[in-house]
């Protein structure tokens, strides 16, 4: 099903739905592909199992499979696979990251410039959660501003309101309450 300009515009697959001008407007055999907002998907060709709901969200992504994408920019620059992103711009500078959650408004944001974000098994839950992460993996921030400066760190656990937020290269440090651990830059 295809309704917008250009959208599934290449399409010889089965089993898609895009709606919005050029949504999808590059995919040709993507199964099980659900794009929707205006260049949502845009880029991917033969990626299977997407989901893509917003303005331009997973629209750098060529084959990456079993992608959630759920927001205006969400996963913007994402590459990889099995992943969920929803929010606005939510995991916007991802891009080989797998087996990632981000959910919230510029969780797991990265820092600007594409390709900043490469570390898999994060997961960042709340606004501005892990959002200055580039390649630290396998970390969790659960609340507003958890581990908002962690860039390289890994093996995290943030869990409340701005835990672990000054915490950067740090690993095996585990925060759980209301600015736990909010200062400190060692753990």
């Amino acid at each position: 099903t295809a309704i917008g300009m250009d959208v599934l515009y290449y399409f010889t697959g089965s089993n898609a739905v895009a709606v919005g001008s050029q949504a999808a407007d590059a995919a040709t055999t993507a199964a099980n592909l659900t794009a929707v907002g205006k260049g949502a998907a845009s880029a991917l060709t033969e990626g299977d199992d997407n989901t893509v709901i917003g303005t331009e969200a997973l629209d750098s992504c060529l084959t990456g499979a079993q992608n959630t994408a759920v927001g205006k920019h969400a996963a913007r620059s994402l590459l990889g696979s099995s992943n969920t992103m929803v929010g606005m711009n939510a995991g916007y500078w991802a891009t080989s990251v797998d087996h990632t959650v981000a959910i919230g408004r510029d969780a797991l944001l990265g820092a600007s410039g594409a390709g900043n974000v490469t570390g898999d098994y994060n997961i960042a839950i709340g606004n501005y959660s892990l959002d200055a992460t580039t390649t630290g993996h396998q970390n969790v921030g659960i609340g507003y501003q958890s581990g908002s400066a962690i860039t390289t760190g890994h093996d995290n656990v943030l869990v409340g309101h701005q835990a672990g937020l000054a915490l950067d290269a740090q690993a095996n440090s585990v925060a759980v309450g209301v600015g736990a651990l909010k200062t400190e830059t060692t753990s």
